[in-house]
C-alpha cells in the first residue's frame, strides 16, 4: 500500500539518475500531456457506459498509470534471455501495486499546493494494478498455458474496473496479454473448422488482466492476495523470486545486496525458509482467545454499551410487546475461585419491543419477580415524560394476567394484553386464532381483532365443533376453560385496531439472544457485552429497512457506529454556524437523560432481598416521643427498641 501524490512523485523523477540530462527539460511536459491523453481515451471509451466516473479520479489514475509506465520502460526485459534487465537506482521512489490517494494532511503539509481543504480528496478511491512490473508470474496464457510466446500489449483501453474492497470501494487496472501461439491456432480454427483442449475451452488470443476469462483457470491459493495463511504465501513469495533469479541468471540481485552491497554470495542458492513459530525467523504468534475476549469487552465497555444505551433512549413505544427468553440467560455463569460454575441469571432476558419491531428496552432479571418488570417499565415511563410522549397503550405479553400488577403498578394508563401468538399455538391453530382475529397482519398491515363477545362467542363454537370429532384430549377442556377466561377479561381485545400488536416479533428475537451462545457458551461479562453490540445491529437494521426513516437514521446509512454519525453531525453543525453558510444541517441523535441502564443492571428488589431491607426509611419526629429512646454509652448513638423489635421479627 503506497499514498500516491502526482506532483511529488514527478519531482522525485525529474531529478533521479533515471532520467537523463536531455530529457529533464522535457520530461514534465511529455508527463502531463500524456496523462491528458490517456483521460481523454478513457473518457470516449466509456462515454456508451451507464457507470460514469468523476473525472478527478480518471485524473489521479492516469498519474499513477504515467508513473507506472515509467517504471516498466525502464526496467522492461528484454526479449534476449541472455541479456540482463536493467535495475532502478535509489533515487527512483518504488510504489506500488496498490496506490492510495494522498489525504487532506498531504495538502496541508506539502508548500505550493495552496492548502485548499475539498471533500473531493476523500472521494479519491484506492487503485489497484496487475501489471507484469508487480506480478511476472502473470505473462502465463489462460488459454494454452504458455508463457514462452506472449507479449504485453499495453494497458486496457477503458480504464479501471469498479470492485468491492476490504474497507472501502476500489478500482483496478490492468494490461493486455497476448498470445502468439493462440493467435495461430486461432486461425488454424477458422481454416478446419475445430479446436479442443484448453483451446476449445477459452475464447480469443489477448486477454486482460483484470478479466474474469484471464483469471479463470487460477486456483485461489495462486492468485495474488492476502492468504488466509499468511507463512505460506510470504514463502511462495520467496520461492517464486528465487526462481525469477535463476532465470535471469543473475547472481548479484539478491537481497543481501539490496542491504548491504559488501554481501556478494549471499542469497545466491535456494535456503531453508523459516517455521511459522521461530522467533529468529518468521517469528509468528497467533492471538489467544482471551486477548481476543478482552479487546471485545474494552470496546464494548468504552464504546459499544454507550452507543446502544443512546440509541436505545430515543426510541419510543405506543404498543409495546414484552417476554423472556431463558435459553441464552441459562448458559451464562460465573466462575468463582475455586472453579465451580454458578448460573446467576435465573430471571431470564427481559426484551420489550415496539411497534416497529426495535428493542426499546432489554436487561438481565436475575429473579422471576414481578417487581424486575416494574423497575424495567418505571424506566420506560420517565423516558416517555423526558421526550414529551403518552404511555404506550398497549404491553403485549404471553402471561399478561401475570403481569398485569407490574404494568399497573407503573404505567396505570397502560393496559396489559395477551400475545395471541400464544394463545393460538396448538393443533387446532387455524380456527383458533379466526375466532380471534378478523384479519391477519400481511404486507405490512396490522392485525384486526373482533370484540371480547365476538371472541367468547367463536371460541365456543370453536371448541364444541372439535369436540364433536374426538380431537381433544383430556387436558383439552382445562385449556379451553383457561383461554375463555383471557377472552372474558378482554385480554385479547385491541382498543387500537391499527397498531401492530401481536407477539410473534417479539418471538423472534429469541433466535438472535440464542444465537450469541450457539457457538461458545460465555460468561455473563461477555453476554452482555455481545448483548449491547446485538441490540444495536439490529436496532439499526430493523429502522433502516423502513421506507419512512428519522432523518438520523436515514444520515447513518445504515451504519451501527451511531457515535462517530454523531459526532461527524455536531462538527459539521458547528462549522456550519460558524461560517455562516447556507447549507442544510446534519439531524444529530438526540440526548435523552432518562437515567436507564440496560444489561447487567443494578436491581433494588435483589438488593433488598425482594423488600425485605428498608433502603432508607425517614423517621417522624411527632411519633418519637411514644417508643422507648435508649443512648449506647459507647458509640454515642441512639437505639429506637420499637425498630430494632421489627427488625428482629421480620428476619427472623
Amino acid at each position: 500500500m503506497s499514498v500516491f501524490e502526482p506532483k511529488t512523485i514527478l519531482t522525485f523523477l525529474k531529478t533521479s539518475t533515471a532520467v537523463s540530462p536531455l530529457e529533464k527539460n522535457v520530461f514534465e511536459k511529455n508527463w502531463k500531456a500524456s496523462v491528458k491523453k490517456r483521460v481523454s481515451t478513457w473518457n470516449v471509451s466509456r462515454s456508451h457506459m451507464n457507470n460514469p466516473r468523476p473525472q478527478f479520479q480518471l485524473q489521479w489514475e492516469a498519474e499513477v498509470v504515467e508513473y507506472v509506465q515509467f517504471l516498466w520502460d525502464k526496467t522492461r526485459p528484454s526479449r534476449s534471455k541472455k541479456t540482463e534487465p536493467n535495475k532502478l537506482g535509489f533515487s527512483v521512489p518504488l510504489l506500488g501495486p496498490r496506490f492510495v490517494p494522498p489525504s487532506d494532511l498531504h495538502v496541508q503539509k506539502r508548500s505550493g499546493v495552496g492548502g485548499a481543504i475539498e471533500p473531493t480528496t476523500q472521494y479519491l478511491k484506492p487503485l489497484n494494478i496487475v501489471h507484469p512490473f508487480y506480478y511476472p508470474q502473470l505473462a502465463q496464457c489462460p488459454r494454452c498455458g504458455s508463457n514462452q510466446d506472449t507479449t504485453w500489449e499495453g494497458w486496457t483501453s477503458k480504464g479501471a474496473r469498479e470492485l468491492h474492497g476490504l474497507f472501502c470501494e476500489e478500482a483496478a487496472l490492468g494490461t493486455q496479454l497476448r498470445c502468439n501461439r493462440c493467435k495461430e491456432l486461432s486461425k488454424a480454427k477458422t481454416t478446419n473448422g475445430a479446436a479442443s483442449g484448453l483451446v476449445a475451452d477459452t475464447e480469443g488470443y489477448c486477454f486482460a488482466t483484470t478479466s474474469a476469462m484471464y483469471w479463470k483457470g487460477w486456483e485461489h491459493w495462486r492468485i495474488p492476495q492476502l492468504h488466509l495463511f499468511e507463512h505460506k504465501r510470504q514463502m511462495l513469495e520467496y520461492l517464486e523470486a528465487v526462481r525469477a533469479h535463476e532465470c535471469q541468471n543473475d547472481s548479484k540481485n539478491t537481497l543481501g545486496n539490496y542491504f548491504n552491497s559488501a554481501s556478494v554470495t549471499s542469497g545466491r542458492h535456494l535456503q531453508a525458509f523459516s517455521e511459522p513459530d521461530d522467533p529468529l525467523g518468521y517469528g509468528d504468534k497467533s492471538i489467544s482467545r482471551d486477548t481476543i475476549t478482552e479487546v471485545f469487552i474494552d470496546f464494548s465497555t468504552r464504546t459499544r454499551q454507550n452507543e446502544s444505551a443512546n440509541y436505545l433512549k430515543s426510541l419510543s413505544a405506543i404498543c409495546a410487546s414484552l417476554d423472556n427468553t431463558f435459553k441464552a440467560a441459562n448458559k451464562a455463569t460465573l466462575t468463582n475461585k475455586d472453579g465451580q460454575k454458578m448460573k446467576e441469571i435465573k430471571g431470564r432476558i427481559l426484551t420489550v419491543l415496539n411497534e416497529g419491531n426495535e428493542i426499546i428496552s432489554w436487561r438481565f432479571c436475575q429473579t422471576r419477580a414481578n417487581a424486575e418488570i416494574t423497575e424495567l417499565l418505571l424506566g420506560l415511563k420517565h423516558r416517555h415524560n423526558v421526550l414529551g410522549l403518552l404511555q404506550p397503550k398497549m404491553i403485549i405479553a404471553d402471561n399478561c394476567c401475570h403481569i398485569r400488577g407490574a404494568v399497573a403498578s407503573a404505567m396505570p394508563e397502560t393496559e396489559a394484553k395477551l400475545d395471541v401468538w400464544h394463545f393460538s399455538a396448538s393443533a387446532i391453530a387455524a380456527d383458533i386464532s379466526g375466532a380471534i382475529l378478523k384479519k391477519h397482519a400481511e404486507h405490512g398491515r396490522p392485525a384486526e381483532y373482533w370484540d371480547r363477545g365476538e371472541q367468547e362467542q367463536r371460541l365456543v363454537m370453536t371448541f364444541d365443533k372439535w369436540a364433536e370429532k374426538g380431537v381433544w384430549s383430556a387436558a383439552a377442556q382445562k385449556v379451553h376453560q383457561e383461554q375463555l377466561k383471557h377472552v372474558r377479561k378482554g385480554c385479547l381485545e385491541r382498543s387500537d385496531q391499527h397498531l401492530r400488536s401481536d407477539g410473534s416479533r417479539v418471538e423472534g428475537t429469541h433466535k438472535g439472544w440464542n444465537s450469541l451462545q450457539h457457538a461458545q457458551p460465555s460468561g455473563i461479562t461477555m453476554l452482555c457485552a455481545l448483548g449491547h453490540d446485538f441490540v444495536l445491529r439490529r436496532n439499526v437494521r430493523v429502522a433502516y429497512s423502513r421506507r419512512e426513516m428519522t432523518p438520523f437514521v436515514k444520515f447513518t446509512h445504515g451504519s451501527h457506529h451511531i457515535h462517530l454519525s454523531t459526532h461527524v453531525a455536531k462538527l459539521y453543525n458547528g462549522l456550519r454556524e460558524k461560517d455562516g453558510c447556507t447549507l442544510l444541517p446534519l439531524p444529530e441523535l438526540p440526548d435523552v437523560d432518562s437515567g436507564e441502564t440496560f444489561g447487567l443492571v443494578m436491581s433494588d428488589n435483589a438488593a433488598t432481598f425482594g423488600g425485605l431491607l428498608i433502603k432508607e426509611e425517614t423517621v417522624d419526629t411527632d411519633l418519637a416521643h411514644n417508643f422507648e429512646i435508649y443512648t449506647d454509652s459507647l458509640t454515642g448513638g441512639t437505639v429506637d427498641f420499637a425498630s430494632e423489635a421489627s427488625h428482629s421479627v421480620m428476619v427472623h
